[in-house]
């Protein structure tokens, strides 16, 4: 059973003038047959930046900033934490740039670096000061 709320705020244009939007996210998902439940509270900043004055919505661009925290089906608890803008550009399947914090309880901090802006698919994320370069799906 999938139960909660999504809500976009469209607060106007920022200083820079661009269009911002708040999007708060409370969710819970509870599995079948016992399988636990999945929490997610998020709230995030979406900045478009580029393609807003066109109508093509395959040049849009986004910068993408905030925090969510939850826990799994087994209780375990986590936070992330954006802490270098996710750069999604709307062409490409994966975020182009930006850093995200993962925090899970009792497990070491991964940082994701989603690179210098080039539309692929690779990213890095370290652990206990180990880089490892990853393959996005």
């Amino acid at each position: 059973q999938i139960m909660g709320t999504k809500t976009v705020l469209n607060n106007g244009k920022n200083s820079a003038g661009n269009l911002t939007f708040t999007v708060n996210v409370d969710g819970k998902v509870v599995k079948a047959n016992g399988g636990g439940t999945i929490t997610w509270q998020a709230t995030r900043t979406r900045e478009w930046i580029e393609g807003v004055s066109t109508s093509t919505w395959s040049d849009d661009v986004y910068l993408i900033t905030g925090s969510s925290s939850g826990t799994s089906a087994s209780g375990t608890s986590f936070k992330h934490t954006i802490l270098k803008a996710l750069r999604k550009e709307i062409g490409c399947r994966h975020f182009v740039s930006g850093q995200l914090l993962m925090q899970p309880e009792n497990k070491a901090e991964r940082l994701i670096d989603y690179g210098n802006g080039a539309c692929d698919n690779e990213a890095t994320v370290t652990i206990n000061g180990k880089t490892f370069t990853i393959t996005l799906r």
